[in-house]
């Protein structure tokens, strides 16, 4: 479970994971809370680790295709709800792998049997907007 409140006042959202999916809830309202977005991961992916911020939703996990295990921390921007569409897709070699998040300078800091890592999660230094015409 990841806890988000940008004021520790008057918005809480929450996120839950359960199987493969992950859900974001709002709950600033207890006796009625709304589910705001439905992350999905790959099949049969079992989730680790939750951060949530402003901007992101951090997911680390795990999964098996029977031969193979694959670990991964998965970057959503919030409301992008499937891992086809996911903002950064970072693989680990190691199942042994710890990651913290600095929520509110968005760093991330990757911790393995392997190595160790730092990432900023910045905006864009440009965008390209293509017209219709």
């Amino acid at each position: 479970m990841a806890v988000f409140s940008p004021n520790l006042d008057n918005r809480i959202e929450l996120a839950l994971a359960n199987d493969h999916k992950v859900h974001e809830i709002d709950w600033t309202d207890v006796d009625e809370p709304r589910l705001l977005n439905k992350y999905s991961l790959l099949p049969d992916s079992l989730v680790i680790q939750l951060f949530l911020n402003e901007r992101f939703l951090f997911v680390r996990s795990s999964a098996s295709d029977g031969t193979a295990n694959y670990n991964y921390t998965w970057v959503f921007t919030r409301g992008d709800r499937t891992f086809s569409r996911a903002f950064a897709i970072m693989s680990h070699g190691s199942s042994n792998t710890f990651i913290d998040v600095n929520e509110e300078r968005t760093y991330m800091i990757v911790i393995n049997d392997q190595a160790i890592a730092n990432y900023a999660f910045d905006d864009p230094s440009f965008t390209l907007q293509f017209d219709q015409n």
